[in-house]
């Protein structure tokens, strides 16, 4: 859960709303049950918050809001002047349960009169953005203790595995009874979507668990290419020194440098099985990323057809379910490249896009396994493309199995080979290997790959 409160920096109550809220749930919720996160003021960029609402299930606002007559350009006002808006939401693919969206008007819509109508326009455009349910108020909140409790008792009631409309009911019962007969409170909310929906799950059935992507392990163990490229990224990002643009720059060619490391493991072993498909190898008939893919998963089509299991045991899977999120980041790089990002889409592009790439880094751990090395010519110490640099080393294999292991690496003296250690399997590996000009290391190169040269958008 995410709460976001005060934004602007001039709401005292919203403040307060985000600070008791955080206190009582942090208290009353085992941390079992729930994983709480709150951030305010101008700490509330549109950059962290897109960056935290990745994997939140819930998601409470406490702030200004600001409205649009397209429906989509509707969104919360954050600090520095900006507006995080429901279309950036939604191009970022993020699926979030719930959001409470406990908000007055911002001083930029004055013009406007806040009525059920604009409200239910503007609930309606956060549930076009993807999100499952909405609740928000028919008209703007008043600042004081009541909207608090109110709140509170609706979260009271849904960590108490209460669907999300019982909670909704059970917290306007509550305020009817308790607050001044005056006071309407519980008239003020309506829930957008899905009443019978429950969005705490009970540890004890099964909660999963959600992968955080460990930037050490990529950097060490993943083949060369993702490794460095990806370091190089992490490093800028941390640094904070470059636009979100060049961040953008630097993220695709690492996704670039992923495409290129799976392509070529699932083009040689689809050559490696004879199975006759035209694979691209060389400068002259060499594709751009979006064929490099399509060609990817023909020949995962070929190995389903046949029934042949790849080099990489879960690759056919992970690719499988990750192709829709594969070929949006596609697209998005062809935005990029055509100068279609606006200046205020691109932190949402950035996270969206480093979200999806660390998730196929992570469903694809086997890759810390897959070892791609150059094959001496006349020892054993043998030239891996592991970690951020390559490094020599002898191959690690099971007792039972060096002799084996042996065997297949002498038919393959001063070649490429890609060795999968779960399975012990060995093959040839379709690429070239080259001096690069900077570092003057030896890198692997895929001719077949044509790469775009990224320059950053003009602003």
């Amino acid at each position: 859960m995410l709460i976001v409160a005060d934004p602007t920096e001039d709401l005292e109550w919203a403040q307060k709303e985000g600070e008791q809220l955080f206190r009582v749930l942090s208290e009353q919720v085992s941390a079992s049950r729930l994983e709480i996160e709150f951030i305010g003021g101008r700490q509330v960029t549109k950059l962290k918050l897109l960056s935290l609402i990745k994997g939140k299930n819930i998601i409470h606002y406490s702030g200004h809001l600001y409205f649009s007559d397209d429906p989509l350009e509707n969104g919360w006002q954050i600090s520095e002047g900006k507006i995080l808006k429901a279309r950036e939401i939604k191009n970022s693919g993020f699926n979030t349960d719930l959001v409470f969206s406990n908000s007055c008007q911002s001083n930029s819509n004055v013009s406007r009169t806040l009525n059920s109508d604009l409200m239910n326009n503007f609930a309606g455009a956060f549930l076009m953005s993807g999100i499952k349910s909405f609740i928000g108020t028919n008209w703007e909140i008043v600042d004081n203790q009541n909207t608090i409790d109110f709140t509170i008792q609706f979260y009271t009631y849904l960590f108490g595995d209460k669907s999300i409309g019982e909670s909704l009911f059970l917290a306007k019962e509550y305020a009817r009874r308790i607050f001044d007969t005056n006071d309407l409170t519980w008239t003020n909310y309506s829930l957008h979507g899905i009443p019978n929906q429950q969005v705490i799950v009970d540890p004890t059935k099964g909660k999963s668990i959600q992968k955080i992507i460990n930037p050490t392990l990529i950097s060490k163990f993943y083949p060369s290419n993702i490794a460095a490229s990806y370091h190089n990224f992490t490093q800028k990002q941390k640094e904070e020194t470059e636009s979100s643009f060049e961040l953008i720059q630097s993220l695709i060619f690492s996704f670039e440098e992923f495409s290129k490391i799976i392509g070529g493991i699932i083009f040689s072993d689809h050559q490696y099985h004879s199975l006759g498909k035209y694979i691209p190898n060389n400068p002259d008939d060499a594709v751009e990323i979006k064929k490099w893919w399509e060609l990817i998963y023909q020949c995962l089509m070929d190995f389903r057809k046949l029934e042949i299991s790849p080099l990489i045991s879960n690759i056919q899977e992970v690719l499988q379910v990750n192709k829709d999120t594969i070929q949006k980041m596609i697209q998005w790089i062809e935005l990029y490249r055509r100068g279609q990002i606006l200046l205020d889409s691109a932190d949402g592009y950035l996270i969206s896009f480093q979200y999806y790439y660390e998730n196929l880094l992570m469903e694809l751990e086997e890759l810390e396994k897959t070892s791609i090395f150059l094959v001496s010519t006349n020892s054993n110490n043998h030239l891996f493309f592991r970690g951020i640099k390559p490094e020599a080393s002898l191959v690690v294999a099971p007792v039972v199995k060096q002799d084996y292991i042996g065997e297949q690496i002498e038919k393959f003296r001063g070649k490429v080979i890609v060795f999968n250690e779960n399975r012990m399997t060995i093959i040839p590996m379709l690429c070239n290997v080259i001096e690069n000009p900077e570092t003057k290391d030896l890198e692997l190169s895929f001719p077949g790959f044509k790469s775009e040269k990224n320059s950053i958008q003009n602003i």
